[in-house]
């Protein structure tokens, strides 16, 4: 796996130490305002309840995230 910081190795040790599906930096195609953009989430984590799995994306604000990007992640 690679991550882009300290932040993200912590967070991800925490996911595993929980026993959670994650799957970090994973590219994504999706629709936005500007059209069809590529999209990289620090994290996709997924919970599995009774009738399969709640997914939810985490960004992590840190140093290696340029102030100007952090609205538009």
């Amino acid at each position: 796996m690679r991550f882009r910081s300290q932040y993200e190795v912590k967070i991800a040790q925490e996911l595993d130490n929980r026993g959670l599906l994650f799957f970090p930096n994973s590219a994504c195609r999706i629709t936005t305002t500007n059209g069809r953009e590529n999209k990289e989430p620090d994290f996709l984590v997924c919970y599995q309840i009774s009738k399969g799995f709640k997914c939810g994306i985490l960004e992590v604000d840190a140093p290696s995230h340029a102030p100007q990007r952090r609205v538009e992640e």
